[in-house]
């Protein structure tokens, strides 16, 4: 939605899942990991925001932060563009590292 809008994309970056395996499989650990795929529906973008903050997913580790009007702007763009539920697919990956 920040692409289509022309917004800055200010959500914290995650963590490479093939970096940090690589990285524990250095040690003396077996890891295994597993990747899903989740679905969830929220009545609205802003329900989505609303769902990230009260996970403690909201805190920018980077400093980014859209203005109140960009927010407004993004959030009237998805709404209006999903007519209806806003759909999320998470993208979920376990990893279970087990020190030999």
């Amino acid at each position: 939605m920040c692409l289509e809008t022309g917004l800055p994309f200010s959500a914290n970056p995650l963590p490479d899942t093939e970096e940090v395996v690589i990285k524990l499989s250095m040690e003396d650990v077996q890891v295994d990991y597993y990747e899903n795929s989740l679905h969830q529906k929220f009545k609205s973008s802003y329900d989505f925001f609303k769902h990230i903050k009260s996970i403690g997913a909201s805190v920018s580790k980077t400093g980014k932060q859209l203005s109140v009007k960009a927010f407004k702007i993004l959030n009237d763009h998805w709404n209006n563009k999903a007519r209806g539920d806003v759909n999320i697919e998470w993208h979920i990956v376990y990893i279970a590292a087990k020190k030999n």
